[in-house]
Order: structure tokens, then sequence, then C-alpha cells
């Protein structure tokens, strides 16, 4: 009797390849992990992931619009939103004590 399965050859599944959206060469992605890597240790109060989205922005940022920020301290300043001790935000509601 013929043995009559066939061998089905299974498709690789291809391996995660990270995305490069700013088209960074291998060089400066070593640079980016690097500097992002210290930021995190430095700054482990932030979320690494915006530590990451702060540096794609000011890495693909012109010049001297990088400058005008800086120098002009724009980002600066305090949060316009109050705080209650607790560290949490106060929201926009009335506070009535019942008796």
């Amino acid at each position: 009797m013929e043995n009559t399965d066939t061998i089905v050859k299974e498709e690789e599944i291809p391996r995660y390849v990270e995305k490069n959206h700013y088209n960074y060469t291998p060089l400066e992605i070593a640079e980016r992990k690097k500097h992002i890597r210290d930021a995190v240790r430095d700054y482990p109060h932030l979320p690494p992931i915006w530590v990451d989205w702060a540096y794609d922005m000011v890495k693909n940022m012109p010049e001297d619009e990088l400058k005008d920020i800086i120098n002009n301290k724009k980002w600066e300043g305090e949060c316009k939103r109050k705080r209650d001790s607790a560290g949490g935000i106060i929201p926009n509601a009335l506070v009535i004590d019942s008796v």
C-alpha cells in the first residue's frame, strides 16, 4: 500500500523587526539606544516611553527651532493645574460638607 500523505512545508514565521520610522542608520540606532538607556537611568521618575519620544522629537527637530526653544525658555513654566498635597489633581467640582 502506498503512502499518499504529503509533507507540507510549514512557512517560517518572520522575526520581529524593529520599526525605523526616521530611517536611522545602524550607528544612529546604537547611539539612540545608548542615549535612551542613559536617560532612563538618570531620570527614573520618567516613563521610558516618554524618553523614547523626546529623543526622536529633539533629534529630528531643526537645530534653529531647538535653539529658539532653549534660549527663549518656551517649554519652561509652572503647571497651570492645582495639585493637592497627596499629589493628585484637584478636579473642577464643588465640594459641600453635609452636616
